[in-house]
């Protein structure tokens, strides 16, 4: 029998958060009611955390973080045909309108009218994870393989974002990549690169110990800085080649810019980090004389399944990135940990918050 009442971690202030609770929603024929189990810890999360807001939308207080979660379907409308009560799911946070243009395109991604977990723009569908129980619509929860634990199915997410960066740069077995940054989500490129056959790659962090735990994941070659001399190191390794794309996850342009003296002619350098300005200083020479392309990617497409079934091989360790976990009570703590980057026990690079994980 379902409860009549759910907790939830609800952020109600800069750097504060409390626990609340909410009457059990209501589900219509096409959801499912989900019991989460493991939440991931975004970098917009502590954005919101931190500072209250973002590019997108300011908080609300109180508010209810989280777009990254697992956990067990316990309730399911009359029209839901996938997914049965029991199953273990992960779920896409972002559920587009279905009806505009773009996602008549196929670039739901893009929706204006999309209602997404935890971003504080309020619609339905965009309560957050950090919570016992909340409704989905089936047609975006996936069932996940037994042998994918609920942190892997978390995990889903941030992979998603890799797995589409690398999509958007067109790349192939031949290419060689560099990604600025070592943290979760250029970890997440770094393994979708090796599950297309990818194995030339090199990563640049000036936290020492990101780009070593980088490593431990199969990064053939990191750097702390991004000077002549690794520029030179890059150069010969590949022959006077270049890498043929840049990963940018920083969202800081001087060393994009750096990065391209690194590039191969007809290269192309991919921004996924969330830009905190709106006009950028690139350097446009230098993609005009290489006729390089310049490439955003913004979340993901269509990339779930195949997230999922790379994971359930096993080509994708997506649970390595992994390195700190919290109970539900430490939501705060969590906050804080991941807010820091590291604590006694070494560098933070993904966080989870497990509320009901058997």
């Amino acid at each position: 029998m379902l409860p009549e009442k759910r907790k939830a971690m609800m952020l109600t202030g800069i750097r504060e958060m409390k626990e609340g609770v909410f009457d059990m929603p209501q589900w219509g024929p096409d959801d499912v009611l989900v019991r989460i189990a493991s939440v991931g810890i975004c970098g917009s999360d502590l954005v919101y955390y931190a500072k209250g807001g973002s590019t997108f939308a300011k908080i609300k207080y109180p508010h209810i973080l989280g777009h990254e979660a697992a956990g067990y379907v316990v309730a399911k409308g009359e029209n839901v045909k996938n997914l049965e009560i029991g199953d273990r799911v992960t779920m896409e946070p972002g559920v587009p309108c279905g009806d505009c243009e773009v996602c008549r395109e196929g670039k739901y991604n893009l929706c204006p009218n999309v209602s997404f977990m935890g971003i504080p723009i309020y619609r339905p569908y965009s309560e957050g994870a950090l919570i016992e129980y909340t409704v989905r619509p089936a047609s975006w929860v996936y069932k996940l393989p037994e042998n994918v634990s609920m942190e892997e199915g978390a995990m889903i997410e941030p992979l998603a974002v890799g797995m589409e960066a690398v999509a958007k740069a067109r790349a192939n077995i031949k290419d060689r990549a560099l990604i600025l940054g070592a943290g979760p989500i250029a970890l997440c490129v770094m393994l979708s690169l090796f599950a297309h056959g990818i194995r030339e790659v090199y990563a640049v962090d000036i936290v020492s110990k990101r780009v070593e735990y980088a490593k431990k994941l199969g990064l053939p070659s990191g750097f702390t800085k991004l000077e002549d001399e690794e520029i030179s190191y890059i150069m010969e390794k590949t022959g006077g080649h270049g890498v043929d794309i840049i990963f940018d996850t920083t969202d800081y342009i001087p060393l994009v810019n750096k990065a391209m003296d690194a590039m191969a002619k007809s290269g192309r350098v991919v921004l996924i980090g969330v830009p905190h300005d709106d006009l950028i200083n690139i350097n446009h020479r230098e993609l005009f004389m290489r006729e390089a392309s310049l490439i955003t990617s913004f979340r993901y497409v269509n990339k779930y399944p195949v997230s999922i079934r790379l994971v359930e091989s096993g080509q994708i360790p997506i649970g390595k990135i992994i390195t700190h976990r919290f109970d539900f009570s430490d939501a705060h703590k969590a906050m804080e940990v991941c807010l820091n980057k590291e604590d006694e026990s070494g560098i933070v690079e993904k966080a989870v918050i497990n509320i009901n994980c058997d």
